[in-house]
């Protein structure tokens, strides 16, 4: 009792020296990194096992049955070797014997159809440590089928994959090994030991697949000069994680082919029914984290050699960390068959430790720890772990998080790690990156983004401010709108955007351009008072806004004398209505549309008793008369326009004429007697001559009264009462005279305002003469008789003549009776 109280004591005392020991520099079981002190898993590791031919069932479990499936026969432990499918054959008494090595013969098929053999451990191992696995493998004869997979799998005691072509390993997430392939199945690949393409092709039946992966193939490789009788390939192989037919996972073979490692070999001449050594081991690296797997099978001239890095095989099945192993040896038949047995001699490895620990580590993206790192301490594998995430560091941000065991879950909203404590111990690092925020600096006047606009790093720029930039941008010629950045606490919120807006300081100036007409009388050279407004004035502002940064003008005018400045929008224009924008054009202004900018033509006035005689105008060619001043272009250097229209004091001179036309009412048959008074129709019309007082000629005419020219050539303007002295006249009724009804019965008025041909003649009458008289004639009625006139004698006769007619009508009458 004593003794087992001191061993006791012993074992708790190197225990605390392990776990406080500073040379170690390991506390409560977790070692800390020299670099940046981040955290790594720790484990209670169990020492080397020695497995012998005499202790193997002891380690091992085994099956086999004659259907194809390992589902009943359980463990068959022999003393006697016959031969059967699953079964382990070791005499204590009088162990199998071969160079002086004990060996206990492991046969995982029988020579039949349809067998199906297994030996698996009963215990995890350590990957970290060295492995090693000795004996002798009889794959039976050239012909046979289907051939011996050694393989391992994660954690996952007692399982293995599919029989057959799959050697055990097919089928089985995550498992990878070293097969011995006896039978050269119908689905093979193209040409295994030469295809280096991206996607290499592969068939099943013949369905082409495309493989995910450079030189990874599944089926047996394309010879065509071999049959069943000739066949037998050995090299590694796993189950693909990212590629599945028909829903399972197919075994594959890893060709190496073109690289410093071994490829897959040829071992047909190893088939020869006989026993041939088989060696597997595993050396790991200095840091444990990964090493070397080789195999040999075969002796002399006759061995074969494949070598890989446990990570490479691991890794393609789709496992990332160096976790406890489950170890695995199958053997299966199909359509044919061989005797497949494993003489076995020995087998050293560590168990998987009983306990390992959750280390979570809270780092920065530069590995630098922010918090406090958390420890699980020593629990039982395989039992339930959850790691925590820190709320965020001051201006940080969660990042990512990784575990060293690929398994561990994550929920995507908190983060939280679920997962299984593995052999190796697991490690979860939850990173946090320094938060960014956004800077733009934005010059509203153009709307664009500033050079100076960035992302900012907390740990790149922690004492940001945009002070100085704002002021830099001010002394280029731009001005402060707002700034909604923080002055403190600038990276609190990841991802945040902050807006500096600044404008342009544009500069603006008003220069007022003026056109005065003055109308002067040219006799005394001052402005003429009956003129209003004289001088006349019109004006046009011009403004010119400056874009500092730029250094660059842009033009504006509006009608007008304009005295203060418009105010401007943010890109420099106007913010009132009314100003257009010009450009300088050969010395003078246009607008967008090219239109010269000018002062419009004005008309002259007229002032009664004046006439114009002559300007200054620049465009006018001569000082002679004009009616107005011409259009005036407004020069770029924005001088004033002053234009003189001078006027001259006049007479007017008027000459009247009168034009007369008589109506004559005649006998119609005697036009010399007039039967009426006479009528007259009357037209008067008068000129007015416009006369230069100074130089005595004539000017031209006014037509309306207010002695000013109003036409160059002669106007004669008719007389007001013209419409009553010269209108229509009806002709007089005769007929108490005797008259029938006139030859006209009215006379239309001479058309008034006549065509004058020159001076002194209208319609080509003398101005002073009367036009051509009209006649009207009377003739007498049917009720008289016009006799002509004989004198006094005359007279008597015609009495005479009338009483002889008379007498002789009275006498005819008689004679009749």
């Amino acid at each position: 009792m004593r003794k087992k109280l001191i061993s006791k004591f012993c074992l708790s005392l190197s225990i605390s020296f392990l776990l406080f020991s500073p040379a170690l520099n390991i506390i409560n079981g977790i070692s800390f990194s020299e670099d940046n002190g981040k955290v790594s898993a720790a484990t209670i590791a169990a020492p080397p096992i020695t497995v012998t031919a005499a202790n193997f069932q002891q380690y091992f479990n085994i099956k086999g049955n004659n259907n194809g499936t390992i589902t009943t026969n359980g463990s068959l432990w022999s003393t006697t070797i016959t031969n059967t499918t699953g079964e382990y054959a070791y005499n204590p008494a009088a162990p199998l014997s071969v160079n002086g090595v004990q060996y206990g013969t492991l046969t995982l098929t029988s020579k039949k159809q349809s067998q199906v053999g297994q030996a698996t451990m009963k215990e995890n191992f350590d990957p970290s440590k060295s492995w090693t696995l000795t004996g002798q493998l009889n794959l039976g004869n050239t012909g046979g089928a289907d051939g011996v997979g050694i393989g391992w799998v994660p954690d996952n005691l007692g399982t293995v994959g599919n029989a057959g072509d799959q050697l055990g390993i097919g089928g089985l997430t995550g498992a990878f090994g070293w097969t011995a392939d006896t039978y050269l199945n119908d689905y093979r690949t193209t040409n295994v030991f030469t295809q280096t393409n991206n996607a290499p092709v592969g068939y099943l039946g013949s369905q082409p697949q495309l493989l995910p992966l450079n030189t990874i193939y599944y089926g047996d490789p394309n010879y065509t000069s071999r049959t069943n009788n000739t066949w037998g390939m050995g090299g590694f192989g796993y189950t693909t994680p990212n590629f599945t037919v028909s829903g399972a996972h197919p075994y594959v073979a890893y060709n190496m082919s073109g690289t410093t490692t071994t490829p897959s070999k040829d071992i047909v001449t190893l088939e020869d029914g006989a026993f041939h050594n088989l060696t597997m081991t595993y050396t790991p690296d200095a840091t444990g984290n990964d090493g070397t797997v080789v195999v040999t099978f075969g002796e002399g001239t006759s061995v074969r050699t494949w070598s890989s890095l446990y990570s490479t095989l691991s890794n393609l099945a789709g496992n990332n960390a160096l976790g406890a192993l489950s170890f695995f040896m199958t053997g299966s038949t199909g359509g044919y068959s061989n005797l497949q047995q494993f003489r076995f001699q020995s087998m050293t490895y560590t168990p998987a430790p009983s306990k390992a620990s959750l280390t979570v580590n809270y780092i920065d993206i530069n590995g630098t720890p922010l918090a406090t790192p958390y420890n699980s301490g020593f629990q039982t594998i395989g039992t339930t772990y959850s790691s925590n995430p820190i709320a965020n560091p001051a201006n940080m941000h969660y990042s990512s998080v990784n575990s060293s065991d690929p398994a561990t879950s994550f929920n995507a909203t908190t983060h939280v790690g679920t997962g299984a404590y593995l052999a190796g111990g697991t490690v979860i690092n939850y990173t946090y990156a320094p938060n960014k925020v956004n800077i733009q600096y934005i010059d509203d006047s153009t709307n664009a983004i500033l050079p100076d606009t960035s992302t900012l790093d907390y740990y790149k720029n922690p004492t940001y401010t945009t002070t100085s930039i704002i002021n830099s941008y001010v002394s280029q010629g731009y001005k402060l709108v707002s700034d909604n950045t923080p002055t403190t606490n600038l990276f609190a919120t990841d991802g945040a955007t902050y807006y500096v807006h600044l404008a342009r300081n544009f500069g603006t100036s008003l220069k007022t351009v003026t056109e005065s007409i003055n109308y002067v009388d040219n006799s005394t050279k001052a402005n003429m008072t009956s003129i209003t407004p004289n001088p006349y004035t019109v004006s046009k502002t011009f403004l010119t806004i400056n874009d500092p940064v730029n250094n660059t003008n842009t033009y504006y005018y509006q009608n007008g004398n304009i005295t203060t400045a418009p105010t401007l929008n943010a890109n420099g224009t106007p913010s009132t209505a009314g100003w257009t924008k010009v450009t300088q054009s050969g010395g003078y202004w246009i607008d967008s549309s090219s239109n010269q900018i000018s002062f419009s033509q004005v008309s002259d006035p007229t002032s009664k008793g004046y006439i114009i005689v002559g300007t200054d105008d620049p465009n006018k060619t001569t000082s002679s008369q004009t009616q107005y001043v011409t259009t005036q272009l407004i020069p770029t250097s924005l001088t004033n326009s002053t234009i003189h229209v001078y006027y001259a004091p006049t007479k007017v001179v008027s000459t009247t004429y009168t034009i007369n036309r008589n109506i004559n009412y005649l006998d119609g048959n005697d036009h010399s007697i007039v039967v009426a008074k006479q009528a007259q129709q009357k037209a008067t019309y008068t000129t007015y001559q416009v006369i230069d007082t100074v130089t005595g000629g004539l000017l031209g005419y006014d037509t309306n009264g207010d002695g000013i020219v109003d036409s160059p050539t002669v106007v004669w303007l008719p007389s007001s009462t013209n419409s009553t002295t010269n209108s229509t006249t009806n002709s007089p009724d005769l007929a108490s005279k005797g008259y029938g009804q006139p030859s006209q019965a009215a006379v239309v008025a001479f058309p008034d305002v006549p065509t004058l041909t020159d001076s002194t003649k209208i319609t080509g009458q003398p101005i002073t003469s009367s036009l051509t008289d009209v006649n009207v004639y009377y003739n007498m009625s049917g009720n008289l008789i016009k006799l002509p006139s004989t004198g006094g004698s005359g007279f008597i006769w015609i009495i005479v003549i009338a009483i002889v007619a008379l007498l002789i009508s009275v006498g005819i009458r008689i004679r009749k009776k």
